[in-house]
């Protein structure tokens, strides 16, 4: 047992010794076989803990990384919200020089400048929907999945669609 340490090597193991046991003729051999399929076993349970303690251990640390990534980002917003409030302020002392005393730059002790632009202009599309052409607009189809489960659940037929069940596996675990 000392050569199989990871649960991919326990596995292959146990699958092996399975069959091995049941389809051993020899008697005293399908024992020895048993007591290596028990030992097999009892690895097998020794590193599911281990592999339980490591998902414990990474459940935790995916706690804390969202925990974290959360506290980031309210900081983000919060220096985004200052960072506006900052610009704003800038703006507005800009427009009060230029229309109190014509100034139109200002520079900082450290030598940056600062420009105001009264009429800075840009393009910007006013779309009346209603009243806007269909050759310039753009369609998307794609499947109402709910309404379609529904209908499939409630008797209806529809063509192309079929209503099928999948297994797949599952295992829980004791939480720590």
């Amino acid at each position: 047992m000392a050569d199989k340490k990871t649960m991919p090597d326990l596995h292959e193991a146990l699958d092996k010794l399975t069959y091995d046991v049941l389809h051993e003729p020899d008697e005293e051999r399908r024992e020895e076989l048993r007591q290596e399929l028990v030992s097999t076993l009892e690895a097998v349970d020794d590193k599911a803990g281990a592999y339980l303690r490591v998902i414990d251990r990474h459940e935790m640390e995916i706690e804390s990384a969202k925990a974290y990534a959360e506290a980031h980002k309210r900081r983000a917003e919060r220096m985004k919200t200052s960072q506006e409030f900052l610009q704003n302020m800038l703006r507005e002392t800009m427009r009060l020089r230029h229309d109190s005393h014509g100034l139109t730059e200002m520079r900082t002790p450290s030598g940056r400048w600062i420009r105001y632009y009264s009429e800075n202009k840009k393009t910007v599309l006013l779309i009346d929907d209603e009243r806007l052409p269909e050759e310039w607009t753009k369609t998307t189809v794609a499947p109402r999945k709910a309404d379609i489960r529904k209908a499939l659940k409630g008797g209806d037929s529809i063509p192309g669609v079929t209503l099928a069940e999948e297994g797949y596996p599952v295992i829980r675990w004791e939480k720590v």
